[in-house]
């Protein structure tokens, strides 16, 4: 099993390395340049489907009729967002799958979400652990849907994908239509298509670093995946993994995994798996009571280290947000749990640290 000084010490030094670009326990994972990306004419927050998804009908009417590329389903349905039985308290639903009724897509919404903050769009199911990262914000998604398309020949996906564009609800850049037959004009096929001039995915990442022969372009690769989703557990799971292909990198797979521990767990992946995954890589023995005993030993270290440190170096509101943070991380390393027993102590820490639309939003 991995010992606890060295995994302390290598959560400490990846924190260092990821901290300059994203605040993980709060998950303002958005990039500065995507800050931006839509406007709005109010600075208040209202959480609902139509105030936070710029193209909200052409974004459902896109994935229910060509699907979602990324996810695990192929047939979904919009839902009005109103039904989050068993759902993470920080998800808002767009679409559910009619397959079994219970996978959904949704966006993501965070304590530092305000009324201009790009969602990243998700899959889940109820009951499900955590999360697996779709896109950064859901026009990048549309218009993966439209390229992808394009090379199928389904026209009509491209026609569909552009009805609505050019009506100042986006950003300039975004705000173009898609040419039929750019990914063939570009000649590195779709996913090389997509990373260039569309934005990033993490399946997208992953496929690409599989698809280089050599060792090391791959691993450049991946490891370029992790400055995109930075704060993603995901990512760092998938560095882990093919780290650990190479048959000779087992310590970097570990320190790669290991990361994860510093983001929110839910953003570890949706199954089960994928947190035995890092556990196995990390070398943590019992799976998910190991996992558990493994994070609470970390949290003891963190508060012992606190104690020893500055006490004040944290303000009343940030001390706030990272007991919720640790809050949604135990709910996700539960046997026994469920998103909606914590519903309400969750908005109770929002609404102490002055987040109250966000609060209201996961008490509902």
């Amino acid at each position: 099993m991995l010992g606890l000084t060295r995994g302390c010490l290598l959560l400490t030094t990846a924190t260092t390395m990821t901290s300059q670009a994203y605040v993980h326990r709060g998950l303002s994972y958005t990039r500065r340049r995507h800050q931006r990306l839509f406007s709005s004419s109010s600075s208040s927050l209202v959480i609902t489907q139509s105030n936070m998804i710029p193209r909200l009908e052409t974004f459902q009417q896109l994935i229910s009729t060509y699907g979602c590329p990324g996810s695990s389903s192929t047939d979904w349905t919009p839902c009005d967002g109103s039904d989050k039985t068993n759902l993470h308290p920080l998800l808002l639903p767009l679409l559910s799958s009619s397959q079994d009724g219970e996978r959904v897509i949704s966006a993501v919404v965070t304590p530092y979400t305000t009324s201009k903050t790009p969602l990243p769009i998700v899959e889940s199911f109820r009951g499900s652990r955590g999360l697996n990262l779709l896109s950064l914000n859901s026009e990048h998604l549309l218009r993966r849907i439209a390229a992808t398309k394009d090379t199928e020949g389904v026209a009509s996906a491209v026609n569909d994908y552009n009805a609505n564009l050019g009506s100042g609800l986006l950003p300039p850049e975004l705000d173009n239509t898609y040419l039929a037959g750019d990914v063939d004009k570009l000649g590195y096929g779709v996913d090389k298509y997509l990373s260039l001039r569309v934005g990033p995915f993490p399946d997208v990442y992953y496929n690409l670093a599989l698809s280089h022969k050599e060792t090391t372009t791959r691993l450049i690769a991946a490891e370029a995946a992790n400055g995109k989703f930075g704060g993603w557990g995901g990512s760092f799971r998938r560095y882990g993994r093919l780290l650990e292909m190479t048959g000779d990198r087992a310590d970097e797979a570990r320190d790669a995994v290991l990361v994860c521990f510093n983001l929110p767990l839910y953003t570890v992946g949706m199954d089960d798996a994928d947190f035995l995954e890092i556990a196995r890589i990390a070398g943590i023995d019992g799976g998910f009571q190991g996992l558990r005993g493994f994070v609470d030993k970390l949290r003891e270290k963190e508060n012992s280290d606190m104690m020893k440190g500055s006490q004040n170096s944290k303000s009343p509101q940030d001390a706030v947000l990272e007991k919720a943070g640790k809050l949604l991380d135990e709910t996700s390393l539960s046997d026994e749990f469920t998103w909606d027993s914590v519903r309400g102590e969750l908005g109770a820490l929002y609404r102490e640290a002055g987040k109250n639309e966000v609060a209201s939003f996961v008490e509902c």
